[in-house]
């Protein structure tokens, strides 16, 4: 009997040991198991889009577009960049960055102007664009990362002003100005030509400008042509308006077109 008893003990002591070692082997198995599913998991996370920043924004801005990866975010005073866009009135405005190039439409409720702070171009600048009113909107397309700014729509206004006044010079025979291609006038049918206050200037330095035509030499932003600035020659901006730089040219101070130069430096 002693003997059994004794092989009786070892025989369990044995199967609790296997025992022991399948549940552990259970364990082991599970834990195995979890991790693949949380690796799983992050794969999938990592898959996953990132959030639609576009479909973020405030009320009152929508942008939409198909291109991957566009980012958008509504921006105010400072962020809209130059100073001098938030001093003439800016009435909102949106960053949409992501692609250097994209194809998107940005809407804003309020009625008014848009202009487009090129990204793609250091330092930013600014472009005129095309924009129309679609279901109470104002809305334009851009092609390009940038910020897009919403003016007021008095510059609609001036836009009708200055046709007003292209029809009246047809009419009294003064196109004396418009003679010859080459040379550019900076009262063109632009949304944003405007004889700005001088109380909207501000000095500038480190700003060289180049005349893509030849631009109309001013004796104030928007006001009497004192010369000629011919086409390809570089001058250094001294002040600047929403739509004017103040230069020199044979001693003499005036003021071109902000619409036709290619501006290197600080040009605000």
């Amino acid at each position: 009997m002693k003997r059994i008893s004794q092989f009786t003990v070892f025989a369990l002591c044995c199967l609790l040991l296997i025992a022991l070692a399948g549940a552990a082997s259970a364990q082991s198995m599970d834990k195995m198991g979890e991790m693949d599913e949380m690796d799983k998991m992050g794969k999938m996370d990592k898959m996953m889009p990132a959030p639609d920043t576009c479909a973020m924004l405030p009320a009152g801005i929508t942008v939409t577009t198909d291109t991957p990866g566009v980012n958008c975010q509504a921006v105010s005073g400072a962020g809209i960049g130059p100073i001098w866009l938030a001093n003439a009135g800016a009435i909102a405005a949106v960053d949409v960055w992501g692609m250097m190039y994209l194809d998107a439409e940005v809407c804003f409720e309020d009625s008014g102007s848009i202009t487009f702070m090129d990204a793609t171009m250091s330092p930013r600048m600014q472009m005129d664009i095309e924009y129309a009113m679609r279901d109470d909107m104002t809305c334009a397309n851009i092609s390009r990362a940038g910020t897009v700014v919403l003016m007021p729509g008095m510059m609609m206004m001036d836009k009708m002003d200055d046709m007003d006044k292209m029809d009246d010079m047809d009419s009294m025979d003064k196109m004396d100005d418009m003679d010859s291609m080459d040379e550019m006038d900076d009262m063109k049918m632009d949304p944003t030509m405007m004889m700005d206050p001088m109380s909207l200037m501000i000095p500038l330095e480190g700003c060289e400008l180049t005349a893509q035509y030849n631009l109309n030499f001013r004796a104030e932003p928007g006001g009497e042509k004192i010369g000629l600035v011919p086409g390809g020659s570089t001058k250094t901006a001294i002040a600047r308006t929403p739509n004017w730089f103040k230069v020199e040219q044979d001693s003499v101070e005036g003021w071109i077109s902000a619409h036709y130069i290619d501006g290197e430096g600080d040009c605000g």
